[in-house]
């Protein structure tokens, strides 16, 4: 009697274990962690190929700043940037935010429509004067990308020259079916002069340009807002930079900006800010 008790017991575990087992599986199943260990999705070969080439240019262009001294070449900087704006022209790019660049200081801005990237680092050549390469990719609804070097944008006429800021601030700014974005951002000419800068970035047939005559200062239309000062020995300079600092209010669409002074040899803040609201596609 007891060997059938033991037996039944036996059986009734043993169903018991193998509904427990298929419960298990059953919830595997049902959950989708089946395949707990699966691959991430492989980068194209040609991103992978692009990025090894980017990471060697950017290393040596670092490393020529021991040499730069002696020899004044810039080549490196120059030979990077020139392969950068190539790959970033490609499609699939824009996806991609190559972060093997990071170790290099290169940083990466991305605007709220996440259409527009800047990717940014301080030239490995600066001194005093603050030498900033800022590099743009957009994207439209064509899906094809685009990019330049912001320093190139500016006009031969100006022998291709102008400040190099840091642009830490982007804002798209659309008017009329015109893709536009003003970006906003400061630096330094020298150790003794900040200074803080505004340009509108237009975006038309492919092309951007950052020389149109948007502002209107003094009644006076120009292509960006500029606003530098002298800085004294008794100054410190970051709070003095916080102080000219530009800002933009998305709410009024209103651009405001420090006004400045000369005494003597010496530009000065007059501690007004001056405020100019963008209607009809200018800032007035």
């Amino acid at each position: 009697m007891n060997r059938y008790i033991f037996i039944l017991i036996f059986v009734v575990a043993g169903s018991s274990c193998n509904q427990v087992q298929s419960n298990r599986k059953k919830l595997v199943l049902d959950t989708g962690l089946v395949n707990t260990k699966r691959k991430p999705t492989a980068l194209p070969s040609v991103i992978v190929k692009q990025e090894k080439l980017l990471d060697s240019l950017a290393q040596d262009m670092v490393a020529s700043a021991d040499s730069y001294a002696e020899t004044g070449s810039i080549d490196k900087e120059v030979e990077f940037i020139k392969q950068f704006v190539n790959v970033l022209e490609k499609a699939n790019t824009f996806s991609y935010d190559f972060p093997s660049l990071k170790k290099y200081n290169i940083e990466l801005k991305i605007s709220a429509d996440k259409q527009l990237k800047i990717y940014s680092w301080q030239s490995p050549y600066s001194g005093s004067m603050w030498h900033m390469q800022n590099i743009l990719q957009f994207m439209g609804s064509d899906k094809q990308p685009i990019a330049a070097s912001f320093n190139n944008l500016y006009e031969q006429e100006d022998d291709g020259t102008g400040p190099s800021p840091v642009l830490d601030q982007i804002y798209q700014i659309n008017s009329s079916g015109v893709i536009q974005y003003l970006l906003i951002g400061y630096g330094q000419m020298s150790g003794t002069e900040p200074y803080s800068v505004a340009h509108l970035l237009n975006i038309t047939n492919h092309k951007f340009n950052i020389n149109k005559k948007l502002f209107n200062i003094r009644k006076k239309p120009e292509n960006e807002i500029y606003v530098s000062v002298n800085v004294s020995e008794d100054q410190d300079i970051d709070s003095l930079r916080k102080k000219m600092a530009i800002s933009y209010d998305v709410t009024t669409r209103q651009i405001s900006y420090p006004l400045t002074r000369e005494i003597g040899n010496n530009i000065v803040l007059t501690g007004e800010m001056r405020k100019l609201e963008f209607k009809n596609g200018v800032f007035k």
